[in-house]
């Protein structure tokens, strides 16, 4: 298994946000895959991505999935990822880092 690689059709963020605070929030945050080793693959939309860069691609708010709720705002991505197992990725709000995680098979 560990040759397979994962595949992301989309990825989201779910915010909690009172409705008061929502008309201040960014239309787009931007999600980075951060610079990997040599032996990890990361591949967006069909391009190979080099090990040694940062992939950035912007996670857009998603206004049919708000409406749907009192509480959420969701922000999403439909890139099309494939990736070796432990893909690291960071989420960043204005310009700075507020979110980081890791992608790892089960």
């Amino acid at each position: 298994m560990a040759n397979i690689p994962l595949r992301l059709r989309s990825f989201k963020l779910h915010l909690i946000i009172p409705k008061n605070l929502r008309p201040r929030l960014a239309k787009t945050f931007t999600l980075i895959y951060v610079p990997r080793t040599s032996a990890t693959l990361l591949e967006i939309n069909g391009v190979n991505i080099p090990p040694n860069k940062p992939a950035p691609t912007v996670l857009r708010r998603d206004r049919l999935a708000e409406a749907e709720s009192d509480t959420e705002v969701v922000y999403a991505s439909t890139d099309q990822v494939f990736a070796s197992d432990g893909l690291r990725f960071q989420v960043n709000f204005g310009g700075e880092k507020s979110l980081k995680g890791i992608f790892n098979k089960m």
